[in-house]
């Protein structure tokens, strides 16, 4: 006799469900592999076994999948779910949100037991790239959908409520289920992110979610380092170390949407005097003008950010740039200043309530009536362990909050803005005739003007100028037109010149956390103009150059006679080049340019403006090195130039550095591991490439950043990364657990 009553629709509907379970899984395996295994079998998409919902007592399901790489839309209705793009080679965090569904009884008998599960990263033919399992081995509590949090992180929430201990009943809080995804696997173009979850006592209840995504191919931004060594009134020099600069930009290359920063250390710096608080970096700027000048022509890189040696409080907004002039510099160390100058110069400003005076974004979203919330759940994929963001706590980077992360607004504004800075590529065999001018209009009693002239260099580069940014919000200047004469008079060429930003316009508008800004100034009430740029010379024979402006000639400047100049043998010595460079004139002091080549002159890169006494020294390290090094030098005076070029010399070519770090955090045996490197100009290396041993635990994992439990004991850590040149980077570090 069969058995009959709920307890035999029970069992049978069980039975249904194994039954059905193999297919619905699509065939996969019962537990994370935690390794990619490329060649995996091809997996059904959509996966076509679906159980009723008037079939089961209390079953799985999968809210959905969210895919963050920093901050993403889900759940909140500010966006659509999954709406703020991802970006190729960036880490993914992918949030599965499980929870139980009551069947047609009304059945929850799987509330408060655990789930786990795996991850099949595919591409759209049906090869697996990626597979693993959950940052959490041991899963994650299930029950209702409404006791889901998203803010919580790999962790459940249980607390009792009611009235008096006989009437409290426990209330309980579940995270999603999370995977990490390295940015390796995750190529441009469309992909298929596939999740299955069961039951950590019963496997056969599962549930499977896939989804197809899209990744764009973001090119990293090359961005240019310069040293700025300051040296107070004791004679005490604060000079930032390589290690100290590039660890600078490190957030801003895990939160903006770049897959990395392409890094160059340029051996060109600076020293100044003085100590540098708060607002001071603005006053600094200027000193970066002719690094960046030459820096896009000679195509070294997009943006000149200066690290300026000191020590301030982390939380310190120490940080300054020229919007349009891909100018920028910050204190060392201060990540958060390096990240929301970056962010300045893609265009973003300040929000609403951000400092006084300062400009604001009036178009920033008012996420739950906080105007500087990032809105949604912040998670910093590229740090280990994992970090989630509060938009209760946590403000936009864009803002002067204590706690700043990225919103989905700016981080899809930067992301719209990512070609701001490209150029095309400088070919090193097609230079054009530029001259670099620096130059001041000051404005005379009498309505006249007076020429003067600070800088004017005269050089061949291959590199192309971006054409000049549109200030919104503020009246097109008048230019002044630079006519090029020949003897006979006739007009070869004209070139418009902008007047740069007064000084308290660039201050106010550069400084962050100054709380300086003044309107804009209309020029006929400046007390002079500044100019400063390249300007293409043109061919024939230039006599003069005239300076008008709304028809009436301001001044002119003559063509005259050419300077001398000598350039001495190269000096090699140990870690440091030196060579003596002799320029002089009758009537002015000549400008010089000193560029290298390690190629025979194939291609030639600036390396000093204007040395004093008389010589160069460089580090050997920051040169390109290679079997025929030369120096050039370039002498302009009267707007008639001259070179000269020392005789060949050898140097070790320049690979690209390495940098580690390795320190003990909670708990105990856990060890985060950090690496940052300097490109040498042979372009990026994705974190994945960048490679963790010991020598007793074998291989800890990829990338630039990482946390991992190591066993007791003495551990010789080593990490390798290509050197750009066809060989491998290999730094190390001691570090010893429990001991």
């Amino acid at each position: 006799m069969q058995a009959e009553g709920p307890d035999a629709v029970r069992a049978a509907l069980e039975a249904l469900v194994r039954a059905l379970a193999p297919n619905a899984a699509g065939g996969l395996g019962r537990g994370p592999t935690g390794e990619p295994t490329p060649g995996q079998p091809v997996l059904p998409e959509p996966f076509p076994v679906e159980i009723p919902p008037l079939v089961t007592w209390a079953r799985l399901a999968i809210q959905g999948l969210e895919f963050t790489q920093a901050i993403q839309h889900y759940g909140t209705g500010y966006d659509a779910d999954n709406a703020v793009p991802l970006v190729a080679l960036k880490p993914m965090v992918v949030r599965a949100y499980p929870y139980v569904a009551r069947g047609l009884f009304g059945d929850d008998g799987l509330s408060g037991r655990h789930v786990t599960g795996e991850l099949i990263l595919s591409r759209t033919n049906g090869d697996v790239a990626y597979r693993t399992g959950p940052t959490r081995p041991s899963g994650t509590r299930v029950g209702p959908e409404r006791r889901l949090d998203r803010t919580l992180w790999d962790q459940e929430i249980t607390f009792y409520g009611g009235l008096g201990e006989l009437n409290a009943e426990p209330v309980f809080w579940n995270a999603p289920l999370n995977f990490h995804v390295p940015g390796w696997y995750l190529r441009r173009g469309h992909m298929v992110v596939t999740v299955r979850i069961w039951l950590v006592d019963a496997p056969h209840l599962a549930k499977v979610a896939s989804e197809r995504i899209h990744l764009l191919d973001v090119r990293p931004p090359r961005i240019s380092l310069v040293r700025i060594k300051m040296t107070d009134d004791a004679g005490t020099v604060y000079a930032p170390t390589d290690a100290k600069m590039l660890e600078t930009t490190r957030l801003a290359e895990r939160m903006l949407p770049f897959p990395y920063l392409e890094t160059l250390i340029l051996g060109w710096e600076l020293s100044l005097k003085g100590i540098v608080e708060g607002s001071e970096v603005c006053p600094l700027l200027p000193h970066l003008y002719w690094i960046r000048v030459f820096n896009e022509l000679f195509g070294l890189g997009q943006v000149v950010f200066g690290i300026v040696g000191g020590s301030l409080s982390p939380n310190a907004h120490a940080g300054c740039r020229l919007q349009g002039q891909s100018i920028a510099a910050c204190v060392v160390g201060l990540q958060g200043s390096f990240t929301h100058e970056l962010g300045h110069l893609y265009g973003r400003d300040l929000h609403v309530g951000s400092a006084p005076k300062e400009p604001e974004d009036p178009n920033y979203p008012n996420y739950g009536g906080d105007r500087r919330s990032i809105g949604e759940v912040g998670i910093d994929a590229g740090l280990a362990p994992l970090e989630l963001k509060d938009p209760a706590e946590w403000d936009d980077i864009m803002s002067n909050g204590q706690l700043r992360w990225i919103s989905p607004y700016t981080y899809r504004a930067i992301l719209n803005a990512r070609g701001m800075f490209d150029t095309v590529p400088a070919d090193p065999r097609r230079v054009k005739s530029w001259l670099v001018l620096k130059w001041r209009l000051v404005r005379q009693v009498e309505g006249e003007w007076r020429l003067e002239v600070d800088g004017a260099h005269r050089i061949a580069a291959p590199g192309r100028l971006r054409p000049r940014p549109y200030q919104e919000g503020i009246a097109p200047a008048t230019p002044v037109a630079l006519d090029f004469v020949d003897c006979a008079g006739r007009i070869l060429a004209t070139h418009h010149a902008f007047a740069m930003p007064a000084p308290e316009e660039r201050l106010g508008d550069g400084c962050c956390g100054c709380g300086r800004y003044e309107p804009h100034i209309p020029e006929s009430a400046r007390p002079w103009l500044d100019f400063f740029e390249p300007i293409p010379w043109p061919e024939g024979d230039v006599a003069r150059i005239l300076l008008v402006r709304e028809g009436r000639l301001l001044d002119s400047l003559e063509v005259g006679e050419p300077p001398s100049l000598e350039l001495g043998r190269p000096q090699p010595d140990g870690e440091r080049v030196a060579i003596p460079v002799l320029a002089a004139h009758p009537r002015v002091r000549p400008s010089v340019l000193v560029l290298f080549t390690g190629d025979d002159g194939e291609s030639w890169h600036p390396v000093a403006v204007d040395p004093e006494e008389g010589e160069v020294a460089l580090e050997a390290r920051y040169l390109a090195g290679g079997e025929r090094c030369r120096f050039r030098a370039v002498a302009t005076a009267e707007l008639q130039a001259c070179e000269a070029e020392s005789e060949t010399f050898a140097l070790p070519r320049r690979r690209r550095a390495l940098f580690v770090q390795a320190r003990q955090v909670r708990p105990p045996d856990a060890v985060r591991f950090s690496a940052t490197i300097d490109s040498g100009g042979l372009g990026g290396v994705p974190p994945e490439e960048v490679l963790w041993h010991s020598d007793l635990d074998g291989e800890l994992g990829r990338g630039t950043e990482l946390q991992r439990a190591l066993s007791p004991g003495r551990h010789e850590i080593t990490v390798r990364a290509p050197d750009g040149l066809g060989g491998t980077l290999s730094e190390r570090a001691i570090i010893v657990v429990g001991g």
